[in-house]
């Protein structure tokens, strides 16, 4: 089951964050976000919540913030099917495009978002803090959707 988020399910998502990435938002970061009005969807499963997306649309253009899903849940179609859910979405709005960045070393994210269309725009230079003195690059994507 699809669920839109609020901020009241900040604290559940920074849990499912905390188990499924290696640099997960903090709790303030999420409850940000979803103050700021940003849709998010939440995946739920026999009542576990198992994945989430957030992103954000402006201007006939679509960002992903943040997707993860369970690593109990991983490698199922759960993360594709979000992904679809915010393709669909930004396609219903007429969106040109969808951005999103990924850390250079997440393989199996990059497998999916090439599978959905993605390519390779650019890279951000030690974007991610893994620790108090580790950052990894992030890989920037994008798909353009079309219409007829």
């Amino acid at each position: 089951m699809l669920k839109l988020a609020n901020v009241s399910d900040a604290t559940c998502l920074a849990q499912l964050e905390r188990a499924a990435s290696a640099a997960p938002w903090t709790l303030q970061q999420f409850t940000d976000c979803l103050a700021e009005k940003n849709p998010a969807y939440i995946l739920w499963e026999n009542d576990r919540a198992i994945g989430f997306v957030i992103y954000h649309l402006i201007d006939g253009q679509c960002e992903i913030y943040n997707i993860a899903v369970h690593p109990d849940f991983q490698k199922n179609g759960r993360g594709k099917y979000l992904l679809e859910q915010v393709i669909d979405t930004a396609r219903a709005r007429r969106c040109q495009s969808i951005f999103l960045e990924v850390r250079v070393s997440n393989q199996a994210a990059l497998a999916l978002y090439q599978k959905l269309g993605f390519n390779e725009i650019g890279i951000r230079r030690n974007y991610y803090k893994m620790s108090s003195t580790a950052r990894e690059d992030a890989i920037m994507m994008a798909v353009d959707l079309f219409y007829d």
